[in-house]
């Protein structure tokens, strides 16, 4: 339904979430006219999504420091083209949609079944921190 219209027909939805967290402002669309029809508003709907995580990845980017040369999503919303390539272009980053877009029950089933004993990832070896022997020489300790 979003991509019918290849323009939003300058409507917008406005909120206010992370990383602007401002909880007493109110979300509402913006531009309404009488020819705005339900898939106008869709694709504003999907556009705010979009530029929530590019907001988001500014912030990180600008914060931490952090320079990410892929971004991986998942959940129901990443099953529509238009949002992931949105998001590719707007960030200008590769963009991964696995198969299964459903990860957080992939992890679950997999927290089950490590905790089940079905799987058996448990590593064999424990690192721990880096100690300084007397010449100055870094060990690292292994069990």
């Amino acid at each position: 339904m979003a991509v019918i219209h290849n323009s939003n027909q300058g409507v917008g939805l406005y909120s206010f979430q992370a990383p602007i967290n401002d909880y007493q402002a109110a979300a509402g669309f913006i531009g309404l006219k009488p020819t705005t029809s339900k898939h106008h508003m869709v694709r504003a709907i999907l556009e705010s999504l979009v530029f929530r995580v590019v907001q988001l990845y500014d912030t990180l980017q600008q914060e931490a420091g952090c320079d990410c040369s892929l971004i991986r999503v998942d959940g129901g919303v990443t099953h529509n083209d238009f949002v992931c390539q949105l998001m590719a272009d707007l960030i200008e980053i590769k963009v991964e949609r696995p198969t299964s877009t459903e990860m957080s029950v992939l992890g679950v089933g997999f927290l089950a079944g490590l905790y089940s004993g079905e799987f058996n990832l448990v590593p064999k070896e424990y690192f721990y921190s880096q100690t300084e022997t007397d010449n100055g020489a870094l060990h690292l300790s292994c069990v």
